[in-house]
């Protein structure tokens, strides 16, 4: 927290310049370092072989009794998490470039066409359930090659998504219509920046009037302190409430 901070200027939640060490030969950091090493060794070898696994897998694939002692490398995932999150500020990458996911959760429908992994889609076809958002959004994965859409709706609620889905609201206003049921995704923040930057598209958030709704806006729009650095790749400074 001490090294999180709002730009004015960009109008997005920043990590600061202050760095922290981690050294192999102090014991009280060794286990850490073993960790780091333990899931990037890890990560390289996802990348290598072109797979992907989720945190959760990460967590299983990284903890092991060490030889001769009781001690496990990792004892819970809140042990690994919060190393994934330093590898990812340490060498500047999104997790989902170290070939990991979170579980997906979100749906979108609307006037848009993207390819996936190869896979053309057509977002206007895809019933009351819609295009189920994925964890990894990057340019690689996903991009978008045909957008009839005149702006984006995000609502928080999936029960509002359903409604507005059924009643046509997309095909009446000439939009796009996304949701994540709640506290907004990784992914989906990044699909969100990705359309209304390189698809040039206003987006607006409809969510509760209330703290919780008003919160969940704020990270769309200024990103959050827990991923500050990775604010300039998810935040969408210009979304409206």
């Amino acid at each position: 927290l001490s090294n999180v901070s709002f730009n004015k200027r960009t109008k997005i939640i920043e990590l600061g310049d202050k760095t922290q060490s981690r050294e192999f030969f102090n014991t009280s950091m060794v286990r850490k370092f073993m960790q780091t090493m333990l899931v990037a060794s890890k990560c390289k070898t996802l990348i290598d072989e072109g797979k992907t696994v989720s945190i959760r897998q990460m967590y299983y694939m990284s903890k092991h009794t060490l030889p001769h002692s009781n001690d496990n490398t990792f004892e819970d995932q809140a042990e690994s998490d919060p190393i994934i999150e330093d590898l990812e500020v340490g060498i500047d990458a999104l997790r989902e470039e170290l070939h990991l996911f979170a579980t997906r959760r979100g749906s979108c429908v609307g006037k848009l066409v993207i390819e996936d992994a190869g896979d053309r889609i057509d977002l206007s076809r895809m019933g009351r359930g819609g295009w189920s958002i994925p964890s990894i959004c990057e340019p690689d994965v996903i991009k978008f090659t045909e957008c009839k859409a005149e702006f984006i709706l995000f609502v928080e609620k999936d029960a509002v998504f359903t409604r507005l889905n059924e009643d046509g609201f997309w095909k009446k206003h000439n939009c796009i219509l996304m949701t994540t049921g709640g506290q907004s995704t990784r992914g989906a923040r990044r699909l969100l920046q990705r359309m209304s930057q390189e698809l040039k598209l206003q987006s607006y958030v409809l969510v509760d009037n209330d703290p919780w709704g008003l919160y969940i806006y704020s990270v769309l729009k200024q990103g959050s302190i827990n991923l500050a650095y990775e604010s300039m790749r998810m935040a969408v400074p210009n979304v409206r409430f």
